[in-house]
């Protein structure tokens, strides 16, 4: 199974990335808001052998925030 997972960097998004690893997810594509820790992505594919780990930076806030949108 592959996964996108939105929110990875944050409280629940981790603990969410381990257990699509423990349910047997073969793909994961992890969403961080700033650049994705390289520690946490080796960390997470050590975990399974033949899982591919991939993360990706996005911020899909306007530039001017939400205060002035």
């Amino acid at each position: 199974m592959k996964v996108l997972l939105t929110g990875a960097g944050g409280f629940l998004g981790k603990r969410i990335a381990l257990s699509l690893i423990d349910k047997g997810a073969t793909g994961l594509r992890l969403h961080y808001r700033q650049k994705p820790p390289d520690a946490t992505l080796t960390a997470l594919a050590a975990r399974a052998p033949n899982l591919v780990v991939e993360g990706a930076a996005a911020v899909a806030l306007p530039q001017q925030g939400f205060d002035q949108a």
